[in-house]
């Protein structure tokens, strides 16, 4: 794709890439680099996010592109891509940053990805670049009462997981299991298997 009629004309044709936690995906449809295309990805559950883009801009440009991205329906965010050097008459820009996944609920949410240079937005603007990932449940396991530190364990979202086997211990009691609520709330066994849609605190 090449846009014209703009005040910088755009080689796509391949030439625009995106990048999650180092590996590399073809934004434009034309050409496959790496692991495919990043539209429609379904990148699995992530923990952290590096994000990061590619593109040539023709004819060549000192200016520095962005990477625009939104999660589910948040706020739109950007990624300076600086000019890094050249390919012929085309100019190469690029860059990479982290993106917080902080505050985001366990489950399925969808990120949005999209390029621009000047004024001038890819030809995608209008659909974005969109991939797919998971952020999957933390347990928590609290001593409460008994002696040891606080512990976590990341499960797969909604996927049957062996809870893992309790640290802690208290002179003159046996463990018994494990509730949802510091005395009450439902009960799990010691390494029960447990689907979780959300984080969950377990006493």
């Amino acid at each position: 794709l090449l846009l014209t009629g703009v005040t910088d004309a755009w080689a796509w044709c391949g030439n625009s890439y995106i990048t999650v936690n180092g590996t590399w995906y073809t934004a434009s449809h034309s050409y496959v680099q790496d692991a495919g295309y990043f539209h429609n990805k379904n990148l699995g559950a992530l923990t952290t996010l590096t994000l990061g883009g590619e593109l040539q801009v023709y004819p060549s440009s000192n200016t520095a592109g962005s990477l625009y991205y939104k999660i589910d329906s948040g706020s739109e965010k950007s990624i300076s891509l600086p000019k890094t050097g050249t390919d012929g008459n085309n100019s190469k820009h690029s860059g990479s940053g982290t993106v917080d996944l902080l505050g985001l609920a366990p489950g399925s949410h969808t990120i949005a990805v999209w390029f621009k240079h000047g004024s001038d937005y890819d030809s995608n603007n209008s659909t974005n670049y969109k991939a797919t990932f998971t952020i999957d449940p933390v347990v928590t396991f609290k001593a409460n009462g008994g002696t040891g530190s606080d512990y976590t364990q990341t499960v797969k979202y909604n996927t049957a997981t062996a809870l893992n086997a309790n640290k802690f211990t208290r002179i003159g009691y046996s463990f018994n299991g494990w509730k949802t609520a510091a005395n009450s709330g439902t009960s799990y066994a010691n390494q029960a298997s447990v689907k979780f849609t959300a984080n969950t605190t377990l006493y």
